[in-house]
């Protein structure tokens, strides 16, 4: 009976291996399509920051632009002032007689520039405000969503 019982039990090892294998294939198709999940969720975080760095990129190239207007605004600026000053100095040696209405024409225009550019400050603040802004939420958006996909790749690989 011993050789019977050994036949038994050997048939009865055989089913549970073979159950074993089963088990196991299944396990490893399992871990495969987690893994090509989890490729996906890394190429899709690659485009992502890639297209984070090109919005970054697209503002640091707007904001070069905005820097190089307002430079070419002030020297533009800066030379139709000498241009005044000299045509108001001309004008005041030849006409000593005029020369008080000149001045006070001369400090009307200076007000109403300074006006003119406390306005134009204004609103290039407020516009570099809006850029600061827009850019600060677009980086915690990012944030967001870099963490989400994060969070969702720790979930992926605990399971």
């Amino acid at each position: 009976m011993a050789l019977e019982d050994h036949e038994q039990t050997r048939r009865h090892f055989d089913v549970v291996a073979e159950g074993l294998r089963s088990e196991i294939q299944q396990v490893a198709e399992g871990v495969a399509a987690r893994d090509e999940k989890l490729e996906c969720f890394r190429d899709e975080l690659k485009a992502f920051r890639a297209e984070t760095a090109s919005g970054f990129a697209a503002v640091g190239r707007e904001f070069t632009t905005i820097r190089s207007e307002a430079k070419a605004f002030r020297d533009e600026t800066t030379r139709e002032f000498a241009a005044v000053r000299s045509e108001a100095k001309a004008f005041r040696d030849e006409t000593t007689r005029e020369f008080a209405a000149v001045r006070s024409e001369a400090r009307a225009f200076r007000d109403e520039a300074a006006r003119d550019f406390a306005a134009v400050r204004t609103e290039m603040a407020d516009g570099f405000a809006a850029v600061r802004g827009d850019s600060k939420a677009f980086r915690m958006e990012a944030a967001h969503s870099v963490a989400d996909v994060d969070r969702r790749l720790k979930a992926v690989e605990s399971r």
